[in-house]
């Protein structure tokens, strides 16, 4: 959501009401959740991992370490830089209450049980089927009431532009309603979540906050990360704005401008991008990034030549290549990607299927277009009217970028397993 950004971007000035209310110590989440510990390790590295800029606002680029948090006797990825990233594989742990106000009051037809089902199990389901098993969204939700919020809805002023402040003491007060009604702290995870009731209309907007660790009044470590859902939601969306916003959490960039459509970048090819696209899976950058395709199954082109590359779809659960990255020559901040997108897995709703082209920016922020999609077919527009929509090659047909000196051409087809040939100069 765009004002998702704007309020991370403000979190990370530090502009809290209280030092004991927001800290970021990395050493507190030794004791954050039971059995956890976090030790650094290296991952893999192939030269087309463009190293993240640290002054940067959710790079797209690579972190260069990781953090290996043993949970529960399973392992977890999640990177410890810039900002205490949730997990993105193992388990994923989460904690959602409900909210009302005096002023707008959840109505005799709507439930938590109604508001969880909602977005669970298509969430936890989605990330199962886009990280071919790697990742398990676990929620748990207390669905015993909706916790009426100390003050109105109105005073939060959560609607479009709202502010860093508004957005941490919204979260401050949903954790003291709970302790009070409850007698007991919320339950620490990786990701908070609270959901306002639908009936709740001036909680328009959802977001993710972004700060290192956020902590309840009375000193409890809460989560890494939480989000706010609002009623855009229901109005604009769908439960993959949990995906979305979760998405943030693990430090994925937005992917659309602060200003414009949604779609302007990269058409509906990515989550983070625009929630109901029409083929929307995470990039196969995002999941390289994600650990959940590896450095084996990505061909890496750094030097001049000619080079043939055999793709698989990104949506099929195997081993095989899902993407040919091109590192541009002289450069450390930007790459091509080319990749298979079908009608299997989470995209199920595309209505194409070829090789997908899209450049990488490390350099360039979220929501300012680190990522932008190359229109094979600039000429007419795809899908639902989206002019990216139609934006793949197909077999025996080609693009060229001539500032970068490649031009990209399918070779073959079998079934969904495409050829291309990449000449570099």
């Amino acid at each position: 959501m765009r004002s998702d950004l704007l309020t991370a971007q403000l979190l990370t000035t530090a502009l809290f009401t209280s030092a004991t209310e927001l800290r970021a110590p990395r050493s507190d989440f030794d004791a954050l959740l039971p059995g956890r510990k976090i030790v650094e390790t290296r991952s893999q590295k192939s030269q087309c991992r463009l190293p993240a800029i640290p002054s940067v606002w959710l790079s797209s680029g690579f972190p260069d370490t990781m953090a290996l948090v043993p949970l529960n006797g399973t392992n977890t990825t999640a990177y410890t830089w810039p900002t205490n990233c949730a997990p993105s594989t193992g388990n994923l742990s989460t904690f959602m209450l409900f909210v009302d106000f005096e002023d707008q009051p959840a109505q005799f037809d709507e439930s938590p049980q109604h508001l969880r089902d909602f977005y669970v199990p298509g969430a936890s389901e989605w990330y199962e089927k886009a990280s071919y098993g790697k990742l398990h969204l676990e929620v748990e939700a207390d669905t015993s009431r909706f916790f009426r919020m100390p003050a109105s809805a109105e005073s939060y002023g959560l609607s479009r532009g709202f502010n860093s402040s508004a957005h941490a003491t919204y979260l401050l007060d949903a954790i003291d309603s709970y302790e009070n009604a409850t007698g007991r702290p919320v339950p620490a995870s990786d990701v908070f979540y609270v959901v306002a009731a639908r009936s709740a209309w001036r909680i328009s907007q959802t977001a993710a906050y972004m700060a290192s660790v956020l902590y309840s009044r009375s000193g409890n470590l809460v989560s890494r990360k939480a989000v706010t859902f609002g009623q855009d939601v229901y109005d604009s969306f769908n439960f993959k704005a949990l995906n979305h916003e979760t998405g943030h959490t693990m430090c994925l960039p937005d992917l659309y401008l602060e200003s414009g459509s949604a779609q302007d970048l990269t058409g509906g090819f990515d989550l983070m991008g625009w929630i109901n696209g029409q083929s929307n899976d995470y990039f196969a950058w995002m999941k390289w990034k994600l650990n959940w395709i590896t450095d084996e199954q990505v061909d890496c082109v750094t030097a001049s030549g000619s080079t043939t590359h055999t793709i698989y779809p990104l949506e099929r659960d195997d081993d095989h290549i899902k993407a040919v990255v091109v590192k541009r020559k002289d450069s450390d901040t930007e790459a091509l990607v080319a990749e298979v997108r079908t009608t299997e897995g989470v995209d199920k709703g595309s209505c194409v299927t070829g090789v997908l082209l899209y450049t990488v920016d490390t350099t360039i922020a979220s929501i300012e277009g680190p990522v932008k999609v190359l229109d094979a077919h600039p000429e007419t527009d795809g899908c639902d009217g989206v002019p990216k929509n139609d934006a793949v090659l197909t077999n025996g047909t080609s693009y060229e970028l001539e500032h970068w000196g490649l031009k990209v051409t399918v070779t073959g087809q079998e079934g969904d397993v495409f050829t291309v040939q990449l000449d570099y100069s």
